[in-house]
Parts: C-alpha cells; sequence; structure tokens
C-alpha cells in the first residue's frame, strides 16, 4: 500500500513539474509578443459607452508606474487592436 502512495506522489510530482515547464515556455512565448509596453495604451482603443455620449468624458483607462490601470468609472471595455 505504501508503495502505491509513494508511485503516486511520484507522479504527481512530475505532473507538476512537467506543468510548470510547460508554463515557463509559455510565459517565454508571450514575452516576445507584449501585449502590453507598459508605458502607453498604443495598440489598445477603447470601449466606454458613456464616451460615446460625452466625449469629454476621462478615459478610465491609464498607464500608472508601467501598470495598466482601471479607474473604475466609468465603466468599459479596453481592447487589443491586435488578435493574439
Amino acid at each position: 500500500m505504501q508503495k502505491l502512495k509513494d508511485m503516486k506522489t511520484s507522479l504527481f510530482i512530475l505532473s507538476s513539474l512537467l506543468t510548470l515547464a510547460a508554463c515557463g515556455q509559455k510565459q517565454q512565448q508571450f514575452k516576445s509578443e507584449s501585449l502590453f509596453n507598459g508605458t502607453s495604451l498604443s495598440g489598445w482603443h477603447v470601449d466606454v459607452p458613456v464616451m460615446d455620449q460625452n466625449p469629454d468624458t476621462i478615459n478610465p483607462f491609464i498607464v500608472r508606474d508601467g501598470l495598466l490601470v482601471s479607474l473604475g468609472t466609468p465603466r468599459g471595455h479596453l481592447i487589443t487592436d491586435d488578435e493574439f
């Protein structure tokens, strides 16, 4: 019984390591095809219905300290110009 438990544990660990390796490979792929440049919203467009009605509305999506930030209101979507 202990042998079976040890085998299951070993298989779980191996499976986990393979999953982590695959995630690392995917992360490397995304680095070369970056969605966000960390400095501007170039390559993105906003879909904020309130902005259609009032063009003076403040864009709720900004870049702050290299991060993509949503101010929360008005509500809307940030959409990439390209397909990934």
